[in-house]
């Protein structure tokens, strides 16, 4: 976005910021950030988190840096952090938690997401995908919805504070 948020410049990349991970690339990182604060106008509490990658994806790291409304300004928080990374954990994590002691997000905050990959032989996952396309070298991959492809999704649950008044 014309603000510097959403797809952030990554290490491939020849201009402006592209979700693309070349054949042979091994520990290739895509980062998005999305700041909350137009978004939300309250805090918000989180109860659940959920994450989406594909095959080549091997780590996914979802954070909060706490902005100015925040009582904890200028910390991180780590909201889902999936290193070793597999297909088969893409559900919903719902955090056990009291209220109290639940994540929230305040506007202000800025919502940060970072997936690594492997595009080599040395990941299974990458193996696994080839396998199922009947090809036996890495492609460049990008964004897309196919196994050949890649996404770096997460999702919130969260209850926003209401005041109610009688």
């Amino acid at each position: 976005f014309g603000d510097g948020s959403g797809l952030q410049p990554g290490p491939n990349d020849t201009g402006a910021p592209d979700f693309f991970i070349p054949a042979g690339a091994e520990g290739h990182t895509e980062t998005m950030s999305f700041p909350m604060s137009s978004q939300i106008p309250r805090r918000g509490l989180t109860f659940l988190v959920a994450n989406h990658m594909h095959y080549v994806g091997t780590d996914m790291r979802l954070w909060v840096e706490r902005g100015d409304q925040s009582p904890n300004t200028g910390e991180e928080a780590c909201l889902l952090h999936t290193p070793s990374w597999d297909f088969d954990w893409q559900q919903f994590y719902f955090y056990d938690a009291e209220s109290d002691n639940a994540p929230y997000i305040y506007p202000g905050d800025t919502l940060w997401m970072q997936c690594s990959f492997d595009n080599t032989l040395d990941n299974p996952g990458a193996v696994r995908a080839l396998d199922e396309a009947g090809l036996d070298s890495p492609q460049d991959v990008y964004l897309g919805d196919g196994s050949l492809s890649e996404m770096c999704i997460a999702v919130l649950g969260q209850v926003f504070d209401v005041t109610l008044t009688a």
